[in-house]
């Protein structure tokens, strides 16, 4: 999420079809009653609707000063053209590559090879790491704006691969997903004014917190309407 002009933009995963909320509650459970951690934390059953989409083409309506196209091209530019991995990035490949590996698709994306030991090798520094798929992803958002994700060959790449992997994310959950604007909460933090998201988002935990740290001067209210 985040906030322009006393407004926030909330990304939620909130606009599920009733297919998916209607669910099997068991999902998450391994058969003794215990919750399955891999397929809680780490299978596209946990995945909810991607939102950024939305949430960023919603922002840069309302208050973007250039067209979407033009906002978009460094981004579609970079992802075509490639960079140069560096040290950092090519450490971090190395510290998540048991979980990278994992799923062909990003294994292919971002090089991981294994050695004939069987050791799990990342792009080294000064490899160049292109990215045309997403770069066709990005095109299409920015011909289309969020139709352009949501819908048409991106939607049913994405819809093909939940049903494959188990996924619940549907073309109609999808098509549904809208991002919203909220009223944010201010939390009063020793004087300085804290925005945040309302419930069922982390609002109240961050002021609980702050009371905690400082509850002589915490407190929670919503922004006037006059906002």
């Amino acid at each position: 999420f985040f906030f322009k002009q006393k407004t926030a933009y909330e990304i939620r995963n909130c606009d599920w079809s009733s297919d998916v909320c209607s669910s099997d509650l068991d999902v998450f459970l391994a058969p003794d009653g215990s919750v399955d951690q891999q397929r809680a934390t780490r299978s596209l059953s946990s995945s909810g609707v991607p939102g950024s989409v939305a949430g960023y083409v919603l922002a840069q309506r309302c208050y973007g000063r250039l067209p979407l196209e033009r906002v978009m091209a460094p981004a579609i530019t970079l992802a075509q053209r490639g960079f140069l991995i560096n040290r950092e990035l090519s450490d971090q490949f190395r510290q998540a590559a048991e979980l990278l590996a994992a799923d062909p698709e990003t294994r292919r994306d971002y090089q991981l090879r294994r050695t004939p030991e069987g050791t799990l090798q990342p792009p080294q520094p000064g490899t160049r790491l292109r990215q045309p798929e997403l770069a066709s992803t990005l095109r299409r958002i920015a011909a289309q704006g969020d139709h352009g994700f949501y819908e048409g060959p991106v939607a049913r790449s994405l819809v093909s691969l939940m049903t494959q992997r188990k996924g619940l994310i549907r073309a109609d959950d999808l098509r549904a997903y809208r991002a919203q604007l909220v009223r944010p909460l201010m939390i009063r933090f020793r004087d300085h004014p804290v925005l945040s998201l309302p419930p069922p988002s982390g609002g109240l935990s961050l002021d609980r917190k702050s009371t905690r740290l400082n509850s002589s001067h915490s407190s929670v209210s919503r922004m006037p309407s006059s906002a």
